[in-house]
């Protein structure tokens, strides 16, 4: 109720009281036609199709075809269920690219930067981003690469790096599953931390923990020795591993630990038996 009389256009207003567009904006939404009223809403920070039909008590099939219209003139811009305002997508986009951008120069050797950290940076909501990433590689902003996000046009340095990449996969390829430690693997190859760290973005070597790094062909195969084990006698034990994989006991039980860690295997006492995710491994 209202003292005097008076109009609600707008149920739950997030702007600043200061604003100057803030006016206009409420004599749009007080409009009898749609598509101003869609606009402002929008505008004004409602950010769905359903919470747009009940802020305006218009019906839902006609919001949807008003957005398709205003996005098709570059009013707004739809990511699966979330409404942007045209202003609000170019700050997002613009910040994402500034942070890509400041990533790759920090780290050249390195193809992107984790799609997660990404989107903790932008504070995209968990259930949007997979959209709002769809929106930027359609248009042209970005390219994903499995977990990694780039801007689409940068390229690794990772290239001009080659001897010193021969170098860490021979050190690895001489004790494929007793190799150094991580320290010692650096040392042997004469590179940095930020090449291996490449490399296992890349994929072409995992990091099982903080010491242990193995080329990828030799972790998927060993990925799958203690699975077949576990699919034969029902689990798998430290030992049992060890001697199948032709490893140590520390190795073998990093190595099982790191498994129990992705939810690949699960322990049970002194014992591993199947996890709940399947391997991803070849």
């Amino acid at each position: 109720r209202t003292v005097g009389g008076g109009e609600v256009v707008f149920l739950d207003p997030h702007h600043r009281r200061s604003d100057p567009a803030v006016p206009a904006l409420l004599a749009q939404l007080a409009g009898a036609e749609p598509g101003p009223r869609v606009t402002a809403a929008v505008e004004m920070g409602v950010t769905s199709a359903a919470d747009l039909s009940g802020q305006l008590r218009l019906p839902e099939p006609a919001v949807r075809a008003e957005l398709s219209r205003l996005e098709v003139a570059g009013f707004v811009v739809q990511t699966g269920d979330r409404v942007w305002s045209r202003q609000r997508w170019t700050s997002l986009a613009s910040r994402g690219a500034d942070t890509l951008s400041k990533y790759h120069r920090e780290h050249p050797l390195r193809s992107g930067m984790p799609s997660e950290e990404l989107r903790q940076r932008l504070r995209v909501r968990p259930q949007d981003w997979g959209d709002v990433l769809g929106v930027l590689e359609r248009q042209g902003t970005i390219r994903r690469k499995g977990p990694v996000v780039a801007l689409a046009a940068h390229e690794s340095s990772l290239k001009s790096r080659a001897a010193d990449v021969d170098r860490v996969m021979g050190v690895l390829a001489a004790e494929p599953t007793t190799p150094p430690s991580g320290r010692d693997l650096l040392s042997a190859a004469g590179v940095d931390e930020n090449l291996l760290a490449a490399l296992v973005q890349e994929g072409l070597v995992v990091r099982v923990s903080p010491g242990l790094y193995l080329r990828r062909e030799v972790y998927d195969r060993l990925v799958n020795e203690a699975i077949a084990i576990i699919d034969t006698r029902g689990h798998v034990n430290v030992a049992e591993f060890r001697d199948a994989a032709g490893t140590s006991r520390k190795y073998a039980l990093a190595f099982l630990e790191h498994l129990d860690a992705i939810r690949v295997t699960r322990r049970v006492g002194d014992e591993r038996v199947r996890g709940t995710r399947a391997p991803t491994c070849a």
